[in-house]
């Protein structure tokens, strides 16, 4: 990402939108990309096997989250705004992965998402707890072993109801 100054009002617009209810997944796509001078990594291929850009699996991820989400009971720890870091972490979990696809080894792209995580928080007003609770999740790569637990459940249950 540019490097772009982040002022109050550029923060007051983020909180806007990650505190939104319904929570729109679009809205922080667009933020990352017309706000933070996103727009060429959030519409990069991800090296992947989806042909997809990181702005649309962005999208599909945070939309998932959703979907689960009233499934999971979750208690955040004293001073955790848990949605609005949700939120943020999944518009950001993968925002490295393009630079580790063009530096030759996918597998790195944690390496390359945590600074810009860590960085871009840092300024938006998330707290040192909340940015240290993203960049574990981030880290140990949660999201991807969720998302693909619940997609396998998914089809588990459509091939039980079938039967």
């Amino acid at each position: 990402l540019a490097p772009v100054p982040i002022d109050d009002a550029t923060r007051a617009r983020l909180w806007r939108v990650l505190e939104g209810e319904p929570f729109d997944a679009r809205a922080t796509v667009d933020f990352v990309t017309h706000e933070l001078g996103g727009a060429s990594v959030m519409q990069e291929w991800m090296g992947t096997k989806e042909n997809t850009s990181l702005g649309t699996h962005t999208e599909e991820v945070i939309d998932r989250y959703l979907k689960e989400r009233p499934f999971h009971d979750v208690t955040a720890p004293p001073g955790v705004r848990l949605e609005p870091m949700m939120r943020w972490m999944l518009t950001l979990h993968d925002i490295g992965k393009p630079a580790a696809v063009e530096g030759g080894d996918r597998a790195m792209q944690h390496a390359f998402t945590a600074p810009v995580l860590v960085e871009l928080s840092k300024k938006l007003g998330f707290s040192e707890r909340e940015i240290g609770l993203m960049r574990a999740i981030v880290d140990n790569d949660a999201i991807g072993e969720t998302l693909h637990w619940s997609v396998n459940r998914d089809l588990d249950d459509a091939a039980k109801a079938e039967m």
